[in-house]
């Protein structure tokens, strides 16, 4: 995944001591090999997810239970409630804010249910150890970080040439979206670095 946020987009020293087109063949490559990385974990990745979410239970499991908790959302209540206060606050409410015929079946109920959600996050979390999913998603987003870095670099190092401003082109303008749009950067660094580019190589033509 591509990135031009404040992390990616961002001025970076260059090199004196190489020529442009040395650093500009050295920077492209730096780039694919991180496309290449970042797809192959891409990759890893998507596949441990089909796996996570072949073994992960269904939040469907949790329908029954989820009548327990009116006032939150279902979402929440399976993954961030925390169920000691739940069970503390229950018990608090008997007598105060709630009354039931028989208090110790509903507490029984509460019981079963705060179980139920306990079992349900066991059996995500031991989905996620055996696919590996969560430290491939680390990995996915630290070779996209990787990714965004390298084509940083390269949209900052100078262009030798109309092909290599066609390339930087090309990414700043990014892909079209599927309804036919472009979506171009807005990272001023980006801008500044490409009309650089086309000031300099334009007054080269122009004077051969």
């Amino acid at each position: 995944m591509l990135n031009t946020d404040s992390a990616a987009c961002r001025k970076e020293q260059g090199d004196g001591h190489r020529s442009q087109a040395e650093t500009w063949d050295e920077v492209l490559a730096a780039v694919e090999q991180a496309r290449i990385t970042s797809d192959e974990v891409d990759v890893r990745y998507d596949a441990a997810y089909e796996n996570y979410q072949q073994l992960a239970p269904s939040l469907e499991m949790l329908t029954p239970f989820f009548r327990f908790f009116p006032y939150q959302h279902r979402d929440y209540i399976a993954h961030s409630m925390d169920l000691d206060k739940a069970r503390a606050d229950f018990i608090e409410a008997e007598g105060r804010t709630r009354w039931a015929a028989n208090e110790q079946a509903r507490r029984a109920e509460m019981e079963t249910a705060l179980t139920a959600i306990a079992t349900w996050r066991g059996l995500k979390e031991a989905a996620a150890r055996v696919t590996g999913v969560n430290e491939l998603a680390e990995e996915s987003d630290a070779s996209g970080e990787a990714l965004s870095a390298a084509e940083n670099r390269m949209i900052l190092t100078p262009a030798p040439s109309d092909a290599s401003l066609l390339l930087k082109l090309r990414r700043l303008f990014g892909q079209r979206t599927p309804g036919g749009a472009f979506e171009p950067s807005t990272c001023d660094a980006w801008i500044e670095a490409v009309l650089a580019d086309a000031e300099r190589l334009l007054e080269q033509e122009v004077a051969r």
